[in-house]
């Protein structure tokens, strides 16, 4: 499945990472790059791409190897000529470095805590949430179609900052509340975990919960098993 980003608001449609009016979304995940640029070169990069011989700027690139969902790099940004450099211009010509792994596929999840994420821009950075979950992506034995089940207001991944649940909360995998980060559960919230979803918490849990509106915590359907809330060095306040 190949899941594009679109940004009508964004102001280029071409550069190396950050907002692109339209973006492929990188199974393979956003990383932080360093690159060094070196003089112009002439390259002939074949193809019918570009003219048969053209001068680039080129940069030598190195994956720093620490992930960043927000403001990083993806795979498809980073452009490889021969023998080493990367073409700043365009994004994605024939020669990416994009793969196979672009494409998300069995057991990948696409949602607002995961890398890539689904959250649109504020600036340069991917933090506003959208909210919506893609999973479950898989090839359909009768129709032949790749299929998807998509989620709004789902939870999977690290919550690193402070949230808040109310109404009814979708939990679709494993949630770890983060060192330092809250999350606050409104009076009346339902919770309904998928199979095999869970919650670790090493940050601070506080479930707002009253006689007349309590909270639940229940499996999303009877015959699924959820994995509970595990508390590892956090607390949850309960009132």
């Amino acid at each position: 499945l190949m899941i594009w980003h679109v940004d009508t608001t964004a102001f280029s449609m071409v550069q190396r990472g950050g907002r692109k009016r339209l973006d492929i979304e990188d199974a393979s995940g956003m990383w932080n790059w360093q690159f060094e640029q070196i003089p112009d070169t002439v390259f002939d990069p074949g193809g019918g791409c570009f003219p048969s011989t053209h001068i680039f700027s080129r940069n030598t690139g190195t994956n720093l190897g620490t992930e960043n969902p927000v403001s990083g790099v993806d795979s498809m940004d980073v452009a490889w000529v021969s023998g080493g450099g990367e073409l700043t211009s365009p994004t994605y010509p024939n020669n990416a470095e994009g793969s196979a792994n672009t494409l998300f596929g069995d057991g990948d999840i696409f949602g607002p805590h995961t890398n890539p994420n689904s959250n649109l821009y504020s600036g340069n950075n991917q933090t506003v949430p959208t909210g919506i979950e893609i999973q479950v992506v898989h090839a359909d034995s009768v129709s032949g179609f790749t299929v998807a089940h998509v989620i709004i207001d789902g939870w999977h991944g690290t919550i690193t900052t402070s949230a808040n649940w109310s109404d009814t909360v979708e939990v679709t995998g494993m949630v770890v509340l983060a060192s330092g980060a809250t999350l606050t559960i409104q009076p009346g919230t339902i919770v309904h975990f998928v199979e095999g979803a869970g919650l670790t918490v090493y940050g601070t849990i506080n479930v707002e919960g009253t006689g007349s509106e309590p909270v639940v915590f229940r499996a999303a359907s009877p015959t699924e098993i959820w994995n509970g809330i595990r508390v590892e060095a956090g607390m949850i306040n309960m009132e």
